[in-house]
């Protein structure tokens, strides 16, 4: 079935490419499709189809599709196909009541779990122009009863019982994803830190030339994510807050940078409400600490040795913050008239701080910086974090997938991460804060200054103890006022991706994103 006519297998591949959510090229004119290679697996099983999409107008992409036929029974108590699976139907018989069908294969459990008895048996199938590679670092096992987690993102996922986790990339990009490199690295640097990896897909065309197409991990028990454990207690913090909110009458807003802060005592009233989740954040901040401790730790590993800020990197870090800066920036002023009046309000205050925000990116380009560049996670936030019940285990180093391959492996000061992390804390806070199920409209003006206070001490438990734990790292060894510096440009620069990605998303929540901005450059808001 997989040697089918190439242009009709490319006509129908087109077709189904176009109506899937993870389908990236959306709204880009297509100049031609073409496939470029098919591989065969478990004995025609599965195939895995290259589709090349070329356009008017950018670079190509190239789809990795996986295939299986399928015969659908139509009478009785028959489970039926989900429409969103089915590539195609070859052929309809009325006197059988059954329909033959070519499927994605990461749509359905029995495919689903081909691909990955082809990855446990450690299978090597030939292409038309090169080879796919199958590893497994156990002998004798099998993969498990499949169940899908997430089907419909351009990383398809499926859980095997309790023993594997399978990620496969749907968008092809060319070399070792750092969702392997990274993984494997740690797996042998740290202990139960994140998940080990028990095998992967590659697709090689010479003995360098390796593209990664899938990972399949260790599965951890977990209780979900940090996000949604940090969204529960916020839920308790604020039905907290609003019993005692009201009997008071000013509750300041710390207003000073968030490294004096982590070394001060938080106020008493404070803590007793936030309660145990500040040892929650300082826990975070320690194995955040304990990753980065980690990834700089194999100075003769190549793709892994600190290395240093060169006046290259600087001002590389520094245009880019310019230019983000300034897009945002202009963006923000021609939406005015769509915005709120809150957002409009908040907005024109942040506009009115152009220079000053400028001004704050200037010390990387003029300052020489004495802290090292490592790898780093690159997409770190507390999705990216599961709870053990006991502890956490860091997750998905694949990176931010907006950015090129190359990009996500390059090494960046590990306070990017941080940033990040906090930022995240401002956005768990707010994002509650703004859930009606949560907090009641009315009760939002008296509970909005203890989310200022639940984000800020959180986030100031857990940088503390990031900062303690990395006193003696060679790749932070930099005075308490560069450290200020990076935490605060890559805090900004967070602020600013957000507000851009947010407004291109179909449901806008502007009012969270302005507010850490106008937070961030000294602008009151309320």
């Amino acid at each position: 079935m997989f040697e089918r006519e190439t242009e009709a297998l490319e006509e129908v591949l087109l077709g189904f490419l176009e109506t899937r959510r993870w389908y990236e090229g959306r709204g880009r004119v297509m100049s031609s499709c073409r496939i470029t290679e098919r591989v065969v697996l478990q004995g025609g099983r599965v195939g895995i189809v290259f589709v090349k999409l070329e356009y008017a107008e950018g670079d190509p992409e190239t789809y990795v599709v996986p295939l299986s036929v399928w015969t659908e029974v139509l009478t009785g108590d028959a489970t039926r196909v989900p429409h969103n699976a089915i590539v195609a139907t070859l052929r309809a018989s009325a006197t059988e009541n059954s329909r033959t069908l070519l499927v994605d294969a990461l749509e359905l459990p029995i495919p689903a779990q081909a691909l990955a008895e082809a990855i446990v048996r450690g299978e090597r199938k030939r292409g038309r122009l090169g080879e796919l590679v199958t590893s497994f670092s156990e002998q004798g096992s099998d993969a498990g009863e499949p169940r899908p987690v997430s089907v419909d993102s351009v990383n398809a996922t499926w859980r095997f019982d309790d023993r594997f986790v399978l990620k496969f990339f749907r968008r092809l990009e060319e070399g070792v994803s750092p969702e392997i490199e990274v993984g494997r690295f740690l797996g042998a640097h740290t202990n139960e830190l994140v998940p080990r990896v028990a095998g992967d897909v590659e697709y090689r065309t010479g003995r360098s030339d390796r593209t990664t197409l899938a990972v399949l991990q260790y599965f951890v028990q977990h209780e979900g994510t940090m996000w949604s454990h940090a969204r529960e207690e916020l839920r308790r913090f604020y039905e907290r807050a609003l019993t005692v909110g009201r009997d008071i009458d000013t509750l300041q807003a710390p207003t000073r940078p968030l490294l004096e802060i982590a070394f001060e005592s938080m106020p008493q009233d404070v803590g007793e409400l936030i309660g145990a989740y500040k040892d929650v954040g300082a826990h975070l901040g320690k194995r955040t600490a304990e990753l980065h401790l980690a990834l700089a730790s194999a100075p003769e590993d190549p793709a892994f040795a600190p290395e240093p800020f060169s006046s290259f990197d600087r001002r590389s870090v520094y245009q880019s913050l310019r230019n983000l800066s300034g897009t945002v920036l202009r963006t923000m002023r021609a939406e005015l008239s769509n915005f709120t009046p809150y957002q409009a309000q908040t907005a024109a205050a942040i506009l009115a701080r152009e220079g000053d925000l400028l001004k704050r990116f200037e010390p990387v380009l003029s300052r020489k910086l004495t802290s090292m560049r490592i790898r780093c996670h690159g997409d770190y936030h507390l999705a990216q974090v599961l709870n053990t019940g006991k502890d956490v285990v860091i997750v998905d180093f694949e990176g931010d997938r907006t950015r090129a391959l190359s990009e996500r492996r390059r090494k960046r000061t590990p306070l990017r991460d941080v940033a990040s992390m906090v930022h995240s804390f401002h956005h768990a806070a707010f994002t509650t804060l703004h859930d009606t199920s949560v907090v009641r409209e009315a009760d939002r003006a008296t509970v909005f200054p203890w989310a200022i206070q639940w984000y800020t001490w959180v986030s100031a438990s857990f940088m503390r103890a990031y900062l303690e734990h990395t006193a003696a790292s060679s790749f932070l060894r930099a005075d308490i006022a560069e450290v200020a510096l990076l935490l605060d440009v890559f805090m900004l620069s967070k602020a600013l991706h957000e507000f851009d990605a947010e407004l291109k998303r179909p449901e806008r929540r502007l009012d969270i994103v302005l507010h850490e901005l106008a937070q961030l450059l000294g602008v009151a808001v309320s």
